[in-house]
């Protein structure tokens, strides 16, 4: 069975580079803090 991929949006068409930063800000709360970690926790 072939069905529409209902997460291309969400998946496929985000950028590497900003997925995570987006994420973290659409959970909010607690979690917005970590939208601006940098890629490696080393460097704070």
């Amino acid at each position: 069975m072939v069905t529409e991929n209902i997460y291309k949006k969400d998946v496929i068409e985000k950028s590497y580079k900003s997925f995570w930063k987006e994420k973290m800000l659409e959970f909010g709360g607690e979690y917005s803090i970590w939208s601006n970690a940098p890629e490696n926790p080393s460097y704070n």
